[in-house]
């Protein structure tokens, strides 16, 4: 993995933490102010938190979810490689194919992938 895909990752990582828990403030009608109090800090720190201007510690993740009265779960899963054939004849044998726009992914049968993917199209390999 170079070092964009990581500096990417991260950013991911950390935007999409941050909007679940922007979701869960609006979920249960809390602002930052409110938020801030709950945490006993500063309104500032909670904005440079979600801004991503300061670093979120997972005891601080915690502290957060305690707050909104919810609870953080964390999965480490690996990664699947999509792999572009550029027809539609490869065949696996006893794997699902998952179509994707243009290219194929292979994902063990063991896998909830309609509950995963709801919009995409699922076919098994012959």
């Amino acid at each position: 993995m170079n070092n964009e895909e990581r500096v990417y990752a991260r950013e991911s990582l950390i935007m999409n933490v941050t909007e679940d828990i922007l979701v869960a403030m609006e979920d249960e009608n809390i602002s930052k102010v409110r938020l801030a109090r709950l945490l006993n800090k500063s309104k500032s720190f909670v904005t440079q938190m979600l801004g991503g201007s300061r670093n979120m510690t997972l005891r601080s993740l915690s502290d957060i979810a305690f707050a909104l009265d919810v609870e953080v779960s964390i999965k480490f899963t690996p990664k699947k490689k999509a792999v572009d054939y550029g027809t539609d004849s490869c065949q696996w044998e006893n794997s699902t194919v998952v179509l994707l726009p243009s290219c194929y992914q292979i994902v063990s049968k063991a896998e909830p992938i309609a509950e995963d993917y709801p919009d995409w199209q699922k076919a098994e390999a012959a």
